[in-house]
């Protein structure tokens, strides 16, 4: 189907790729679940299209770095540990740059986080509330038994 240039001005994604009625992609960009999707789909392919000895090797080789890091896994925390500390530093300005250049796109996702986990937020935020009232209560009431006795 051609696409017009006024559908594609208008066009609004209806993110089934494989029905797309445009001839060219209209989305700028995806969500975090739809990159884990896409990779997922990729691994999976590219498994099919391996022989067999060769796909065999590639699950021999995941099965042991899972066993090693298993069998590792405080030695390669504590590593990761000392890493961190020794290039402080270099990480925290890699992270200051990335968020400076990517201010747009955080805030993106922030805003859809949130959008995403709004009810479960709140709920959470009810239960603590609940709580600390709950909490504030029994210390008032622990208070005036200890001065009335």
């Amino acid at each position: 189907m051609q696409s017009t240039a006024a559908q594609v001005r208008s066009a609004v994604c209806n993110r089934d790729c494989f029905n797309c009625p445009f001839d060219d992609c209209v989305v700028d960009d995806y969500t975090y679940d739809e990159v884990v999707e896409a990779r997922e789909r990729d691994k999976e392919y590219a498994l099919t299209e391996m022989d067999n000895s060769t796909r065999e090797k590639v699950k021999k080789n995941t099965e042991y770095l899972r066993e090693y890091y298993q069998k590792n896994k405080d030695k390669i925390r504590e590593y990761n540990r000392w890493y961190c500390e020794e290039h402080k530093d270099e990480m925290r300005e890699y992270y200051r740059k990335y968020a400076q250049e990517n201010k747009e796109a955080i805030k993106a996702y922030k805003r859809e986080y949130y959008q995403k986990n709004r009810e479960a937020r709140k709920e959470y935020q009810r239960e603590y509330r609940r709580r600390r009232k709950e909490a504030l209560e029994n210390k008032t009431k622990e208070g005036v038994r200890r001065r009335s006795n």
